[in-house]
């Protein structure tokens, strides 16, 4: 199995095919009382230090993900916990070897699973805040894909509950989805509608699939646009970023003065130019969405190529505040004047960028944010939400 098969195809036809529903939600959701649900609500992406992350490996993705590790553990300190997710001792084995001496001396954990599994980290599950210091992870319900390593990945949740019971607990969610699908803020919850088709089988409407996502993630659901057709084909994490009341949405027409497109030649070249069109347009629409409901919206570039889901996302990083300021590890991909123009965006929205080179993965259909799930956040030394 080559590179490509191993990480793209993990993420290939996720979110392919039409979706047959015209109009999902207008404006916000309704509110949702959390104290309603019987469980804590999902944590925040944008608040506090991550405390607490999960990494996945596999061998043949080594050569590209342990120095993209490396890089964010020097990033985030000493005091982050980390859960390596592994198939067994051989794999982890080969971990430690390529990480050297950037492998945490303290607070480090293992899971064994005994079967191959990818590294895409962020996929497998939506951790609930954890009051006291031991996380829920809000699985998907179990479905065997014709991708082995996809089905392997299923049972990472599980694995985690019972491999560290006392840091993590499990339960179905009821529904199917990637970690992607959703984006957390303190407020509300935004859901991707490709979960519409996924979820077709249980859910009669879109209404009644939104009232279950937030009796399960216990924060009110939105939907990311008012039109299926609108919402781009993506995870939203690769085009969308919230940092408090900003949101940094992604820009393609920004980014093609930026980047040569020499540069995407292994990639296949460019995006094919009407859906390039388009997916300038549906992010547009986002921004002004996203600026309806109150948030200052700030633009950064974003380059898609012709090889599907494969793209140059500044997006895809790992957000956190220290003390009410923003603090952003954002990933780079060696094009410097975009590197730079990315960064200064993300600097004009109010945040401190950390550069991590992810310039090895993001051909494979994702990088940063989707190599990593924080599953805890200390505030004001406690865990959970603001």
């Amino acid at each position: 199995m080559s590179l490509r098969a191993l990480v793209i195809g993990l993420t290939a036809g996720v979110l392919a095919g039409a979706i047959a529903v015209s109009v999902l939600n207008r404006g916000a959701a309704p509110p949702a009382d959390p104290a309603s649900a019987d469980h804590a609500p999902a944590l925040p992406e944008d608040a506090g230090l991550a405390s607490r992350i999960v990494l996945q490996y596999h061998p043949q993705a080594g050569d590209a993900v342990a120095p993209i590790y490396a890089r964010l553990l020097a990033a985030l300190g000493d005091e982050v916990q980390v859960v390596w997710v592994c198939a067994g001792d051989d794999e982890l084995a080969d971990l430690r070897r390529r990480m050297g001496d950037a492998w945490p001396a303290t607070r480090s954990r293992t899971v064994l699973v005994g079967k191959p599994i990818s590294t895409w980290s962020k996929d497998r599950f939506v951790t609930l805040a954890a009051p006291g210091g031991r996380a829920t992870l809000l699985a998907p319900s179990r479905e065997r894909s014709t991708l082995d390593l996809r089905t392997n990945d299923g049972e990472i949740p599980w694995h985690l509950a019972r491999q560290c019971g006392d840091l993590f607990g499990c339960r179905d969610a009821g529904m199917l989805f990637d970690g992607g699908d959703f984006l957390v803020a303190e407020d509300r919850v935004f859901a991707h509608p490709a979960l519409i088709e996924k979820n077709a089988d249980r859910f009669a409407t879109p209404e009644a699939l939104r009232r279950h996502i937030e009796s399960q993630m216990g924060r009110p659901a939105v939907w990311l646009t008012d039109d299926p057709a609108d919402a781009p084909l993506h995870h939203i994490g690769m085009f969308l970023t919230l940092l408090g009341s900003r949101a940094v949405v992604g820009d393609v027409r920004a980014a093609e003065p930026l980047c040569d497109a020499a540069v995407l030649a292994d990639a296949g070249g460019r995006m094919p130019a009407a859906d390039r069109d388009r997916l300038a347009d549906q992010l547009d629409r986002l921004a002004d969405r996203l600026a309806g409901l109150g948030y200052r919206v700030t633009r950064v570039p974003l380059m898609p190529s012709a090889a599907p889901r494969a793209w140059m996302s500044y997006n895809n990083g790992l957000a956190q505040t220290r003390g009410g300021a923003a603090l952003y590890c954002m990933p780079t991909f060696g094009v410097a004047r975009m590197d730079r123009a990315a960064a200064a965006a993300f600097e004009s929205a109010g945040a401190r960028v950390t550069a991590i080179d992810c310039s090895a993965v993001w051909r494979l259909g994702g990088s940063l944010r989707c190599l990593v799930n924080a599953t805890g956040r200390g505030i004001d030394g406690r865990q959970g939400g603001r």
